[in-house]
């Protein structure tokens, strides 16, 4: 009998030892199906390299990610990371496959907090995000920049050419954009998100090169690197 009290107390100090130890920040529920609930919505997440990051889960098993950009009179606005949405599927209650070659591991998933670890191409990151906006980020502020971005994507909009034919790029309504470049008589063609940038002075379809406004129909393709700027005209049959 005292043998056997012995073995229960020890295995008593074991059970509390293990709770202490346990990380405090670690807690997610042990089934499927609550997470696939709980992690719906958007999260928030703390800066990195000085630019917070939001992450938009769908319940149709899509998901957004965004980064929180100056827009226009130092105010900021979500840009997205891409023009479509990426797919995700729970592959156990904490591995989570993103988007080509993402994977999300989670570190602790609550209703208000969310913390992981995206790896892809064996790089890593951290992410600790709540519920809670940016300073700023209110509904009011959101409203206003859709309202200043939409004007200032409006002085881009249409067809723009080079001088011999040969590329173009094509700023659409839809926030996308499209690149074609004339090869061996063919036009390859590809589409991807536009985005503008510095007040509007420049936008971005696709690539990190910037188009900048040089008169209403003249803009410039610069992407530094000692590379030479490329200049595009509007091109005639576009009445933007």
């Amino acid at each position: 009998m005292i043998r056997f009290k012995s073995l229960l107390s020890l295995l008593s100090v074991f059970i509390v030892s293990a709770v202490l130890l346990a990380p405090a920040d670690t807690a997610y529920a042990a089934d499927l199906e609550t997470n696939k609930q709980v992690i719906q919505g958007s999260w928030c997440c703390s800066p990195t390299q000085d630019l917070y990051q939001r992450f938009d889960f769908s319940p149709n098993g899509t998901f957004m990610w965004l980064s929180y950009v100056p827009s226009h009179q130092d105010k900021h606005r979500w840009s997205p990371s891409f023009t479509t949405p990426w797919q995700y599927s729970f592959q156990s209650p904490t591995k989570i496959n993103a988007g080509n070659n993402g994977i999300i591991l989670i570190e602790t998933l609550t209703p208000d907090n969310f913390r992981f670890k995206w790896i892809s191409y064996g790089v890593e990151h951290s992410y600790a995000c709540t519920r809670t906006r940016p300073p700023g980020d209110t509904d009011d502020s959101r409203m206003q920049n859709r309202a200043a971005i939409s004007n200032q994507k409006k002085l881009f909009l249409g067809k723009w050419e080079t001088a011999d034919q040969k590329e173009y790029v094509e700023f659409l309504s839809e926030d996308t954009c499209i690149k074609g470049t004339l090869e061996a008589g063919r036009w390859q063609t590809t589409k991807y998100k536009f985005e503008v940038y510095h007040d509007g002075k420049d936008a971005m379809c696709g690539e990190s090169c910037l188009f900048s406004r040089k008169s209403p129909n003249k803009i410039v393709l610069d992407c530094g690197m000692g590379g030479s700027p490329i200049i595009y005209h509007r091109a005639r049959s576009s009445n933007k």
